[in-house]
């Protein structure tokens, strides 16, 4: 087996920087290349070639058997059941925080944020997992255990950037009580991969809360939007990628205030900013969560202004707490159909579609692709083909800054409802 050098020369790479903690002689280090976390390997203390192998057994970005893992985890209860796009699910929900602010702020409903602030307050887990934005940092944001509700304010709303998780697993490790992780999918699989063959891990882990995913953006469109805008980053003293209500708004505060509405400057950018290992990826409802959260801007919902959640349960040890929560006054739940979990989550079926059509052309013109054991038979081959291209030829100027003037080109206007 190779060490990681495999998963970044061949662009499978996700940055999420479990490797790195994997490594049993310090020899990885997570770096940002050109907007993305990469890990660098040092080769003179590096032993894999002695067998070690640790790197590259916990990578999600070589792909993982999503079936066969969900099945393990979640098949055991009664009242699962499988959705070729969901996975393994026993439960769906909307919902939202009882509070206000936390609602208000929190990207959709807040359901998360209050969750996890009743799991600390109850003293069921002892820390979160969360990434919080931190403008003292270079690129505004680091991953951070959490152990006190009143802090979660540092974590609220969504993360439209690389976060990498290097050194959390050592964290998680010392503490004396369990923890939950928040992630995105590709997360969720690495940390499952790393539980299987770390037993001291897997027994700190009450639990894993995915966030749904269309794809991620790189550090490079935030630096555009910036430019973009005329935000200067030296002199932030607040910001948020998503804020003030449903679906909400791009807020930066310097001297002055600049706002701008979610999908207004972040869905014209379509590709530009897309990692490229997030054109393998299946998986959007973070099918290995214990819960996963979301938007359901949608149907009924759709008229809400203040947030609201769709929420997936797999593991039914989780539905209890909810209930506990919904009990206790932190949030409100309903529950959702499967079809109207399916419908607020457009991007959903385009992974499981068109990106096998993806997978296909890039074995065909000798790419290394991530491997599943889900079956990926529901696309058009030639709309696949076109998509990735295209896709492509927009990355190829996204890496480029002196190619940006070029965006604008590209970029469509936006219908806010």
């Amino acid at each position: 087996m190779n060490n990681i050098n495999y998963t970044t020369s061949n662009n499978l790479c996700l940055g999420c920087g479990l490797c790195s903690d994997a490594c049993p002689t310090n020899s990885i280090n997570m770096k940002v290349v050109n907007g993305e976390y990469r890990p660098i390997v040092n080769s003179s203390s590096c032993i894999n070639s002695k067998g070690c192998h640790r790197c590259s057994m916990v990578c999600p970005g070589v792909g993982i058997a999503l079936n066969q893992i969900g099945l393990k985890k979640f098949g055991i209860y009664d009242e699962c059941r499988h959705h070729n796009l969901i996975g393994f699910y026993s439960k769906a929900y909307s919902g939202y925080a009882l509070d206000y602010e936390t609602r208000f702020h929190g990207a959709s409903g807040g359901l998360l944020t209050a969750f996890i602030a009743f799991l600390l307050d109850k003293k069921f887990i002892s820390a979160a997992v969360v990434a919080e934005n931190d403008l003292s940092q270079p690129f505004l944001n680091k991953t951070i255990l959490i152990h006190n509700s009143g802090d979660l304010y540092k974590a609220r709303s969504s993360k439209y950037c690389p976060v990498t998780f290097e050194g959390i697993v050592k964290q998680i490790k010392q503490e004396q009580g369990q923890v939950v992780v928040v992630g995105l999918p590709c997360v969720m699989q690495g940390f499952r991969k790393f539980e299987e063959n770390d037993a001291k891990l897997r027994g700190k882990i009450l639990g894993y809360l995915g966030l749904y995913c269309s794809c991620g953006r790189t550090f490079n469109l935030t630096e555009y939007v910036f430019r973009q805008k005329g935000i200067d980053k030296e002199k932030l003293n607040y910001f948020q990628y998503r804020d003030e209500g449903c679906l909400g708004s791009l807020v930066a505060k310097t001297d002055k205030e600049f706002r701008e509405e979610f999908q207004l400057y972040y869905h014209p950018l379509r590709s530009f900013f897309i990692p490229n290992r997030c054109q393998f990826c299946i998986d959007h409802f973070s099918e290995l969560a214990d819960l996963s959260f979301g938007d359901i801007h949608y149907g009924k919902y759709k008229d809400d202004k203040v947030g609201i959640n769709s929420l997936v349960v797999r593991n039914l040890k989780f539905d209890s707490l909810l209930r506990a929560a919904v009990n206790e006054g932190y949030i409100h739940l309903e529950a959702l159909s499967e079809e109207e979990l399916v419908g607020c989550q457009a991007s959903a079926p385009k992974k499981k579609g068109r990106v096998g059509g993806v997978l296909k052309f890039a074995r065909l013109i000798g790419l290394k692709v991530p491997e599943y054991d889900v079956p990926l038979t529901n696309f058009v081959y030639w709309k696949s083909v076109a998509y990735y291209l295209f896709a492509k030829t927009q990355m190829f100027i996204g890496r480029r800054r002196y190619l940006w003037w070029i965006i604008p080109l590209f970029m469509k206007k936006e219908k806010v409802d």
